[in-house]
């Protein structure tokens, strides 16, 4: 489904196809289509800030979403630590990737599969991903305890908030 969105893209970058199409161009059924775009949104892969310069028109009657393209917002820069997380069925989250911090782990310690269990003792499990985030977030330099859980066994770990994307001149 991800590649039929990205064959539907037009010059702009703007996202045309409909339901059906992503079904037909995925080689998959329409219920599976709208299953995979409803699992991104849950996963958090397309969230609100997704759409901020985006003008969205829904056409239920053919199932279809138009995006017109209305503004230029510049994200802010991201402080946060450095883990990249999925969310579980079961509402837990693992860690799925540390990006690197000037050429290091930004969190040496964290490893793929690890279980996220509390941040700053805040359990995790059933958390949503935008309160997460708002634990991991901070300014940079500040810490922040994080509870992992590796082959059955909890440790925590000391990890700083970092700054991964820089302010761009003329945002806020």
């Amino acid at each position: 489904v991800l590649r039929a969105l990205n064959d539907h893209a037009d010059e702009q970058g703007k996202l045309w196809p409909s339901y059906k199409t992503l079904a037909r161009e995925s080689g998959t059924s329409l219920s599976t289509a709208i299953r995979a775009i409803k699992d991104l949104e849950f996963l958090g892969l397309i969230g609100g800030n997704a759409l901020l310069n985006y003008r969205v028109g829904i056409d239920y009657a053919h199932s279809t979403v138009y995006f017109d393209e209305r503004g230029s917002y510049i994200a802010p820069g991201i402080d946060v630590v450095g883990l990249t997380l999925r969310p579980e069925l079961d509402g837990r989250y693992t860690v799925i990737g540390v990006p690197d911090y000037e050429g290091k782990p930004a969190v040496p310690e964290a490893k793929a599969g690890d279980v996220l269990v509390a941040i700053d003792k805040v359990p995790a499990k059933g958390s949503t991903m935008g309160q997460l985030w708002s634990l991991l977030g901070g300014d940079p330099g500040e810490t922040r305890v994080l509870t992992l859980e590796r082959d059955g066994k909890q440790f925590t770990v000391n990890a700083t908030v970092r700054r991964f994307l820089p302010v761009s001149a003329g945002s806020h």
